[in-house]
């Protein structure tokens, strides 16, 4: 069984809806009827179906909606007019059908259509090809050869570039300075060589710490100090860290400064043998001893007022002194070669000497 709809209009035009039930052989069944929320109840026999007219225009009207419903679906024509047909708004998977255009809108996509033509008829290798006016044309022929030209001047990744005469001899006298430059650099260091003048070399100034390296002097090369009042720097006290190096004392007859009392200061050997004191001070003299002891000065006296000096004059033997028993086992000294001694005693004539063979010679003096 199945639940119908029924549309009735009465002879005023009113509308009512009611709805019925068939049985299963499409007969009729109208236990039930409800008109317009109304519930009727009408008894017919089943046997007699309810018959429903339409005449005139309603039936026209039915007959002309029935024709606008295909496969279950309304298809509504809309008219031409003014109104607006609601609001689009976006439907994402909607089809909406076949919307068509006005004549006016057709015209434009047709101008749009013979536009899009014409402009794939300049289309040529990937490339638009544009119309432009002459002068623009000109200065883009000019900007082609220029670069053309640029193109033929490059090789190896640089610009060949043409300049002036004076211009190329002046480079060309770079190069030449540049290549010369390079040959002086050594280990990364730059190579002066100081050309020989008599311009001054700027200014040498105090560099604490600073090492300027050796300097050699040509041993044909001296210095001489002219004569003069200046200062030749100052040499002050140095401790025994401190080496100035080796001092040559030339042979002249300037005095060196003066020598003062130094108490303690080894300053070496002092040879006094081939300088005789001065006769205001005492005297000097030479000779020889065998053997025997013997008494110097025995028959003049010479009074000394500090002391004498012996030095043993003799190649090879012994020169002994002492009092009048000397002898090789008796002796307050004995000298060998070139040996001397300082006896403080006030004569000369108190001074025993002997010698280890015949003719020992020794040298005299006395203060």
């Amino acid at each position: 069984m199945t639940t119908q709809t029924l549309y009735l209009r009465d002879a005023d035009g009113n509308k009512y809806k009611a709805k019925f039930t068939l049985d299963g052989d499409g007969e009729t069944l109208i236990p039930n009827l409800v008109v317009d929320g109304l519930s009727v109840n009408i008894d017919i026999d089943s046997d007699t179906p309810l018959p429903v007219h339409e005449e005139g225009d309603a039936l026209t009207a039915l007959q002309a909606l029935a024709s606008t419903i295909s496969s279950g679906n309304l298809k509504v024509i809309l008219q031409a007019g003014a109104n607006a047909i609601g609001k689009l708004t976006a439907n994402a998977g909607v089809n909406i059908g076949e919307v068509s255009l006005a004549t006016l809108a057709q015209a434009a996509l047709d101008a749009i259509n013979t536009a899009t033509t014409a402009l794939a008829t300049t289309v040529a290798t990937g490339r638009l090809n544009v119309t432009v006016a002459a002068a623009v044309q000109t200065a883009l022929d000019a900007i082609n050869t220029a670069t053309t030209l640029v193109g033929t001047t490059v090789g190896s990744g640089r610009v060949n570039v043409t300049v002036a005469a004076a211009v190329q001899t002046a480079l060309d006298a770079i190069n030449t300075a540049t290549t010369s430059l390079a040959t002086t650099v050594s280990s990364t260091n730059l190579k002066v060589l100081l050309q020989a003048g008599s311009a001054a070399i700027g200014k040498l100034a105090a560099n604490s710490g600073v090492i300027i390296g050796a300097v050699e002097i040509a041993a044909s090369q001296t210095v001489a100090l002219a004569a003069g009042s200046a200062a030749f720097g100052k040499l002050a006290a140095n401790t025994a860290a401190t080496y100035i190096g080796d001092v040559v004392l030339q042979a002249s007859t300037a005095a060196i400064g003066k020598l003062s009392a130094n108490s303690g200061v080894d300053i070496g050997d002092v040879d006094v043998t081939s300088v005789a004191p001065a006769s205001a001070l005492g005297g000097s003299d030479t000779g020889s001893v065998g053997s025997t002891a013997t008494r110097y000065d025995s028959a003049t006296s010479h009074v000394c007022q500090i002391g004498v000096w012996i030095t043993n004059t003799h190649a090879t033997q012994v020169l002994y002194g002492g009092g009048s028993n000397t002898d090789t086992t008796h002796f307050i000294f004995a000298l060998y070669q070139g040996e001397r001694i300082f006896l403080p005693i006030a004569n000369t004539n108190l001074l025993y000497l002997y010698g280890s063979a015949g003719s020992t010679t020794y040298a005299i003096g006395w203060l």
